[in-house]
């Protein structure tokens, strides 16, 4: 989360947050090779080398990782994601490319969908997403040989999670005392 915001090293990141500096390097070399990070500077310091990273602009984060992730940053990576998403958004809207494909899409739908139909939506999400890694393979070839014209990023957002459920409207009725039985804020006639 934290290179989202901004360029960092093992050694910087570590004094932030109070760990050992080993323990960050190694964490970086793991985000490193799943390409969750690149580098993006190089710094000689005292005859050492101090690398920094930046988060790389994609959020895919495998099913094994995201379960093995303590539940309390959960909400601040996916916060994180979102907002980089609408980022993207937003600066594609500001280009004017946002809308400007008669073959784009732009879609959303509460889709009705259970514990055995849920899992099935989010596995054919992971198959468009290897075929669209396939395709970003494809288009590199593409451009090594001169075909495809110009070369221009493609931006996909594929979001499944349970959606909150519906806010019930408020219902005026007697409120009745759970004693008694009787409606609250009335007096009884004798």
């Amino acid at each position: 989360m934290t290179a989202t915001t901004r360029e960092l090293s093992a050694k910087g990141f570590a004094e932030e947050w109070d760990i050992p500096e080993y323990g960050a390097h190694y964490q970086m070399q793991f985000l490193r090779k799943r390409e969750f990070i690149e580098i993006v500077d190089e710094v000689r310091r005292r005859g050492a080398m101090e690398i920094f990273y930046r988060a790389t602009r994609r959020a895919l984060i495998p099913d094994l990782d995201w379960a093995a992730l303590n539940p309390r940053l959960k909400p601040g990576i996916s916060n994180v994601i979102v907002e980089e998403l609408f980022a993207t958004v937003a600066r594609a809207a500001e280009a004017e490319t946002l809308d400007a494909r008669d073959d784009s899409i732009l879609w959303w739908q509460e889709v009705p969908l259970d514990e055995i139909t849920f899992p099935k939506a989010m596995m054919m999400q992971r198959l468009l997403i290897e075929k669209l890694v396939e395709l970003g393979a494809e288009t590199a070839e593409n451009q090594a040989e001169g075909r495809g014209g110009r070369s221009f990023p493609g931006v996909f957002a594929l979001m499944g999670f349970e959606g909150a459920p519906e806010k019930q409207p408020y219902k005026r009725g007697p409120r009745k005392d759970d004693s008694t039985g009787r409606r609250k804020g009335r007096k009884r006639r004798s």
